[in-house]
């Protein structure tokens, strides 16, 4: 195990130095905007009921051109990720279960520029990313019409494991100001980790936090395949100098 770790530790700084060696400008910026974030089951049995749920992301960036039209752009970003799953009950109140995973994600994309005259250069880009979890919580919100009930936030960090990894495809408009470039950029992350520990996991969310709630019949049904990964549009707002 140890070997193979050595192994992939030199093969990427061996990339690292062949990269760096065909960089010929850099730059450094900044990024805000809106996950849109939402929990993928691996069956739509799983998967009903769940809605997107949209908070923030925000980040910094270096971008390394390797040549006229390609650059390689690594990326860190606090982000915070979640679903949320709405019923509503024969009482006629509403129930809302709020799942928020907080994490550091870092994204290494590579850049290809659009050959385009003018201020706006437009710009694809894809590559992998990792994240790694900083807390998972959970919230029930009962919604009476009139008012709204909330109850404690409780902690499921033992559920979800401490690692996620997937892909970023995306795009992005770069504006040329006299300080640097305004920047637009819209991606979607595809998670490819199940971020729970196991099917007991699953099995143990649905019993201590009512991840389906009042649903047992779903919760019979849960397998040891069955799995949850995260999947988000994300829209940014940036400035590079």
């Amino acid at each position: 195990m140890k070997k193979n770790r050595s192994f992939k530790t030199i093969i990427i700084m061996v990339l690292f130095l062949v990269v760096s060696s065909h960089v010929t400008a850099f730059e450094l910026g900044l990024k805000f905007g809106i996950n849109q974030h939402t929990l993928a089951f691996s069956h739509d049995r799983l998967q009903s009921g769940f809605e997107s749920h949209s908070d923030f992301i925000a980040g910094a960036f270096l971008n390394f051109s390797i040549s006229k039209d390609f650059s390689l752009q690594p990326e860190i970003y606090i982000s915070r990720k979640g679903s949320i799953r709405k019923e509503l009950t024969s009482l006629e109140d509403t129930y809302y279960y709020k799942y928020q995973i907080s994490s550091i994600d870092i994204p290494l994309l590579l850049k290809y520029s659009i050959p385009l005259k003018g201020r706006i250069q437009p710009f694809l880009y894809f590559g992998p990313f990792v994240g790694f979890k900083r807390k998972a919580t959970f919230l029930r919100i009962i919604d009476h019409g009139e008012e709204e009930q909330f109850g404690e936030r409780e902690d499921i960090n033992e559920y979800i494991n401490s690692s996620d990894y997937g892909l970023v495809l995306g795009g992005s408009l770069e504006y040329r100001v006299c300080f640097g470039k305004l920047i637009l950029d819209i991606r979607y992350n595809l998670g490819m980790a199940n971020i729970l520990k196991d099917a007991a996991a699953l099995s143990e969310l649905y019993n201590e936090v009512g991840l389906f709630y009042e649903r047992a019949d779903l919760a019979a049904m849960v397998a040891e395949n069955d799995s949850m990964k995260n999947k988000a549009l994300i829209f940014m707002l940036g400035i590079a100098f």
